[in-house]
Protein backbone atom coordinates (compact mmCIF):
# COMPACT_ATOMS: atom_id res chain seq x y z
CA UNK A 1 0.00 0.00 0.00
CA UNK A 2 1.08 3.36 -0.77
CA UNK A 3 0.34 4.84 2.41
CA UNK A 4 2.57 2.71 4.36
CA UNK A 5 5.17 4.66 2.37
CA UNK A 6 4.03 8.32 2.34
CA UNK A 7 1.79 10.27 4.64
CA UNK A 8 -0.47 12.82 4.00
CA UNK A 9 0.05 16.22 5.44
CA UNK A 10 -0.64 20.38 4.51
CA UNK A 11 1.53 22.99 4.33
CA UNK A 12 0.26 26.54 4.75
CA UNK A 13 2.06 28.99 3.07
CA UNK A 14 1.94 33.04 2.92
CA UNK A 15 -0.92 32.39 0.25
CA UNK A 16 -2.62 28.91 0.41
CA UNK A 17 -2.67 25.45 1.55
CA UNK A 18 -0.90 22.93 -0.19
CA UNK A 19 -1.61 19.31 0.24
CA UNK A 20 1.82 16.78 -0.28
CA UNK A 21 2.56 13.59 0.84
CA UNK A 22 6.17 13.23 2.52
CA UNK A 23 8.10 9.92 3.26
CA UNK A 24 9.82 8.73 6.18
CA UNK A 25 12.97 11.36 7.38
CA UNK A 26 15.83 9.16 5.57
CA UNK A 27 18.34 10.57 2.82
CA UNK A 28 18.47 13.74 0.51
CA UNK A 29 15.58 15.08 -0.33
CA UNK A 30 13.63 14.81 -3.13
CA UNK A 31 10.42 17.28 -4.50
CA UNK A 32 8.26 15.70 -6.73
CA UNK A 33 5.97 17.98 -8.87
CA UNK A 34 3.17 17.07 -10.96
CA UNK A 35 1.93 18.48 -14.18
CA UNK A 36 -1.09 20.48 -14.83
CA UNK A 37 -4.42 19.38 -14.05
CA UNK A 38 -2.58 16.59 -12.28
CA UNK A 39 -2.12 15.90 -8.76
CA UNK A 40 0.96 14.53 -6.95
CA UNK A 41 -0.85 10.43 -7.38
CA UNK A 42 0.69 9.66 -10.85
CA UNK A 43 3.93 9.35 -9.17
CA UNK A 44 3.12 6.45 -6.84
CA UNK A 45 4.39 4.28 -9.19
CA UNK A 46 8.24 5.08 -8.69
CA UNK A 47 7.59 6.37 -4.60
CA UNK A 48 8.49 2.52 -3.59
CA UNK A 49 11.94 2.82 -5.50
CA UNK A 50 12.46 6.50 -4.52
CA UNK A 51 11.66 6.09 -0.54
CA UNK A 52 13.87 3.37 -0.19
CA UNK A 53 17.17 5.87 -0.61
CA UNK A 54 15.66 9.60 -0.23
CA UNK A 55 13.42 11.78 1.52
CA UNK A 56 10.37 12.12 -0.89
CA UNK A 57 7.77 14.84 -0.94
CA UNK A 58 5.19 15.01 -3.65
CA UNK A 59 3.25 18.07 -3.63
CA UNK A 60 -0.30 18.97 -5.49
CA UNK A 61 0.20 22.63 -6.60
CA UNK A 62 -2.32 25.24 -5.66
CA UNK A 63 -5.42 24.92 -7.62
CA UNK A 64 -4.78 21.16 -8.12
CA UNK A 65 -6.05 17.72 -6.05
CA UNK A 66 -6.23 18.93 -2.13
CA UNK A 67 -4.39 22.39 -2.24
CA UNK A 68 -6.34 25.24 -2.72
CA UNK A 69 -7.91 27.14 -5.47
CA UNK A 70 -6.87 30.54 -6.16
CA UNK A 71 -8.92 31.75 -8.95
CA UNK A 72 -6.70 33.83 -11.34
CA UNK A 73 -3.90 33.60 -10.56
CA UNK A 74 -2.09 30.30 -11.47
CA UNK A 75 1.10 31.65 -13.51
CA UNK A 76 3.91 30.52 -13.14
CA UNK A 77 4.99 32.87 -10.82
CA UNK A 78 2.45 32.29 -8.64
CA UNK A 79 2.98 28.32 -8.51
CA UNK A 80 7.25 29.43 -7.84
CA UNK A 81 6.26 31.09 -5.10
CA UNK A 82 4.56 28.71 -3.62
CA UNK A 83 7.05 25.47 -3.86
CA UNK A 84 10.30 28.05 -3.31
CA UNK A 85 8.10 28.56 0.37
CA UNK A 86 7.72 25.14 0.91
CA UNK A 87 11.43 23.98 0.47
CA UNK A 88 12.47 26.74 2.54
CA UNK A 89 10.36 27.01 5.13
CA UNK A 90 9.12 22.58 5.08
CA UNK A 91 12.35 20.83 3.51
CA UNK A 92 14.94 23.11 4.97
CA UNK A 93 17.66 22.42 2.71
CA UNK A 94 18.21 22.58 -1.18
CA UNK A 95 15.94 19.69 -2.90
CA UNK A 96 16.71 17.55 -6.05
CA UNK A 97 13.35 18.39 -7.77
CA UNK A 98 11.78 16.23 -10.35
CA UNK A 99 9.25 18.19 -12.17
CA UNK A 100 6.94 16.93 -15.11
CA UNK A 101 5.39 18.59 -17.64
CA UNK A 102 4.30 21.98 -15.82
CA UNK A 103 5.93 20.93 -12.42
CA UNK A 104 9.35 20.81 -14.78
CA UNK A 105 8.47 25.05 -15.76
CA UNK A 106 8.22 25.75 -12.15
CA UNK A 107 11.16 24.00 -11.22
CA UNK A 108 13.26 25.89 -14.30
CA UNK A 109 11.66 29.26 -12.80
CA UNK A 110 12.55 28.34 -9.23
CA UNK A 111 16.41 27.65 -10.01
CA UNK A 112 16.79 30.59 -11.95
CA UNK A 113 15.71 33.10 -9.51
CA UNK A 114 16.56 30.98 -5.95
CA UNK A 115 19.53 28.66 -6.88
CA UNK A 116 20.09 28.37 -3.50
CA UNK A 117 16.90 26.25 -3.36
CA UNK A 118 17.57 23.50 -6.01
CA UNK A 119 20.73 20.65 -5.70
CA UNK A 120 19.60 19.54 -9.34
CA UNK A 121 16.61 19.21 -11.63
CA UNK A 122 15.09 16.10 -13.36
CA UNK A 123 12.74 17.82 -16.19
CA UNK A 124 10.01 15.27 -17.33
CA UNK A 125 9.13 16.05 -20.67
CA UNK A 126 8.53 19.56 -20.23
CA UNK A 127 6.60 21.83 -22.66
CA UNK A 128 10.13 24.41 -23.82
CA UNK A 129 8.44 24.91 -26.91
CA UNK A 130 7.14 28.10 -25.06
CA UNK A 131 10.50 29.22 -26.16
CA UNK A 132 9.84 30.42 -29.32
CA UNK A 133 5.72 29.28 -30.09
CA UNK A 134 2.85 30.86 -27.76
CA UNK A 135 0.32 27.76 -27.00
CA UNK A 136 -2.26 28.68 -29.37
CA UNK A 137 -0.09 27.90 -32.36
CA UNK A 138 0.26 24.16 -31.14
CA UNK A 139 -2.06 21.27 -30.61
CA UNK A 140 -2.12 21.63 -27.22
CA UNK A 141 -4.37 24.53 -27.52
CA UNK A 142 -6.99 22.72 -29.31
CA UNK A 143 -7.03 19.86 -26.34
CA UNK A 144 -6.84 21.96 -23.38
CA UNK A 145 -9.93 23.83 -24.79
CA UNK A 146 -11.50 20.89 -24.88
CA UNK A 147 -10.46 19.69 -21.76
CA UNK A 148 -12.06 22.98 -20.43
CA UNK A 149 -15.34 21.98 -22.42
CA UNK A 150 -15.59 18.78 -21.12
CA UNK A 151 -15.30 19.77 -17.53
CA UNK A 152 -18.12 22.10 -17.81
CA UNK A 153 -20.33 19.73 -19.48
CA UNK A 154 -19.49 16.64 -17.91
CA UNK A 155 -18.78 17.77 -13.71
CA UNK A 156 -19.95 14.83 -12.51
CA UNK A 157 -17.67 12.17 -11.83
CA UNK A 158 -19.92 9.74 -13.08
CA UNK A 159 -20.74 11.11 -16.43
CA UNK A 160 -16.60 11.89 -16.38
CA UNK A 161 -16.25 8.17 -16.03
CA UNK A 162 -18.69 7.00 -18.49
CA UNK A 163 -17.82 9.39 -21.37
CA UNK A 164 -13.89 8.43 -20.98
CA UNK A 165 -14.99 4.89 -20.93
CA UNK A 166 -17.28 5.25 -24.48
CA UNK A 167 -14.35 7.36 -25.86
CA UNK A 168 -11.34 6.20 -24.69
CA UNK A 169 -12.11 2.73 -24.41
CA UNK A 170 -8.42 1.65 -23.85
CA UNK A 171 -8.58 3.56 -20.88
CA UNK A 172 -7.91 1.03 -18.00
CA UNK A 173 -10.44 1.22 -15.24
CA UNK A 174 -7.57 2.44 -12.82
CA UNK A 175 -6.77 5.23 -15.38
CA UNK A 176 -10.21 6.51 -15.47
CA UNK A 177 -10.13 6.76 -11.78
CA UNK A 178 -7.11 8.87 -11.07
CA UNK A 179 -8.46 10.91 -14.57
CA UNK A 180 -11.43 11.73 -12.97
CA UNK A 181 -10.44 12.41 -9.73
CA UNK A 182 -7.73 14.47 -10.36
CA UNK A 183 -10.62 16.74 -12.70
CA UNK A 184 -13.17 16.42 -10.07
CA UNK A 185 -10.74 18.33 -7.67
CA UNK A 186 -9.11 20.81 -10.22
CA UNK A 187 -10.08 24.59 -10.59
CA UNK A 188 -11.30 25.12 -14.04
CA UNK A 189 -9.12 28.73 -13.69
CA UNK A 190 -6.24 26.75 -13.95
CA UNK A 191 -7.30 25.45 -17.44
CA UNK A 192 -8.09 28.83 -18.41
CA UNK A 193 -4.40 30.34 -17.54
CA UNK A 194 -2.99 27.82 -19.99
CA UNK A 195 -6.10 28.82 -22.94
CA UNK A 196 -5.28 32.40 -22.84
CA UNK A 197 -1.62 32.05 -21.73
CA UNK A 198 -1.27 33.58 -18.44
CA UNK A 199 0.68 30.75 -17.43
CA UNK A 200 3.58 32.25 -18.96
CA UNK A 201 2.47 35.76 -18.18
CA UNK A 202 6.58 37.83 -17.74
CA UNK A 203 8.27 34.14 -18.48
CA UNK A 204 11.05 33.83 -20.89
CA UNK A 205 12.81 30.35 -20.90
CA UNK A 206 15.25 32.10 -23.15
CA UNK A 207 16.52 34.36 -20.38
CA UNK A 208 16.01 31.86 -17.36
CA UNK A 209 17.63 28.37 -19.06
CA UNK A 210 21.22 30.16 -18.92
CA UNK A 211 20.40 31.15 -15.50
CA UNK A 212 19.82 27.60 -14.24
CA UNK A 213 23.23 26.53 -12.93
CA UNK A 214 22.61 23.22 -11.51
CA UNK A 215 23.08 19.59 -13.02
CA UNK A 216 19.91 18.70 -15.35
CA UNK A 217 18.27 15.92 -16.29
CA UNK A 218 15.99 15.82 -19.33
CA UNK A 219 13.25 13.14 -19.56
CA UNK A 220 12.69 13.06 -23.27
CA UNK A 221 9.37 11.39 -24.44
CA UNK A 222 8.32 9.57 -27.18
CA UNK A 223 7.40 12.05 -30.19
CA UNK A 224 5.02 9.23 -31.62
CA UNK A 225 3.23 8.58 -28.11
CA UNK A 226 2.48 11.80 -27.77
CA UNK A 227 5.80 13.78 -25.86
CA UNK A 228 5.55 17.65 -25.85
CA UNK A 229 9.43 17.87 -26.87
CA UNK A 230 9.97 18.64 -30.28
CA UNK A 231 13.83 18.30 -31.59
CA UNK A 232 14.07 22.06 -31.53
CA UNK A 233 13.45 22.13 -27.79
CA UNK A 234 15.98 19.73 -26.92
CA UNK A 235 18.55 21.15 -29.24
CA UNK A 236 17.23 24.44 -27.00
CA UNK A 237 17.99 22.86 -23.88
CA UNK A 238 21.14 21.01 -24.53
CA UNK A 239 22.47 24.61 -25.52
CA UNK A 240 21.34 26.41 -23.09
CA UNK A 241 21.38 24.31 -19.95
CA UNK A 242 25.16 24.38 -18.90
CA UNK A 243 25.12 21.06 -17.51
CA UNK A 244 22.69 18.97 -18.58
CA UNK A 245 21.87 14.78 -19.28
CA UNK A 246 19.02 13.59 -21.37
CA UNK A 247 16.96 10.03 -20.82
CA UNK A 248 15.25 8.85 -23.42
CA UNK A 249 11.57 7.44 -22.66
CA UNK A 250 11.26 4.99 -25.01
CA UNK A 251 7.32 3.61 -23.81
CA UNK A 252 6.36 7.15 -22.35
CA UNK A 253 5.35 10.08 -24.21
CA UNK A 254 4.06 12.79 -22.25
CA UNK A 255 3.95 11.00 -18.27
CA UNK A 256 6.12 9.36 -15.61
CA UNK A 257 9.43 8.17 -15.98
CA UNK A 258 8.80 4.08 -16.11
CA UNK A 259 9.97 2.10 -13.21
CA UNK A 260 12.60 0.13 -15.64
CA UNK A 261 13.99 3.23 -16.01
CA UNK A 262 14.66 4.64 -12.36
CA UNK A 263 18.35 2.90 -12.22
CA UNK A 264 19.79 5.91 -14.62
CA UNK A 265 17.45 8.31 -12.62
CA UNK A 266 18.99 7.14 -9.54
CA UNK A 267 22.37 7.36 -10.59
CA UNK A 268 21.86 10.65 -11.62
CA UNK A 269 20.77 11.96 -8.09
CA UNK A 270 24.04 9.92 -6.87
CA UNK A 271 26.08 12.13 -8.37
CA UNK A 272 24.70 14.86 -7.11
CA UNK A 273 25.94 14.52 -3.14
Amino acid sequence: MIFDLVVEKHFVSSEVTLSYVESQPDGEPVLLIHGVTSRWQPFQSVLPVLTEKYHVYAMDLRGHGGSSHTPGEYSLSDYTRDVQQFIARQIQSPAIVYGHSLGALVAINLAAQQPQSIRSLILGDPPLYYWDTPINETHWHKAFIDLLDFMITYHDPGKMDAWLAKNFPSMSAERRAERVNSLEKLDPDVVRAVISNELMRGISLTDLLPRVACPVMLLQGNHDLGSALREQDIEFAMTHFPAAKTLEMETVGHGIIPVSLLPQLIEFIGTQG
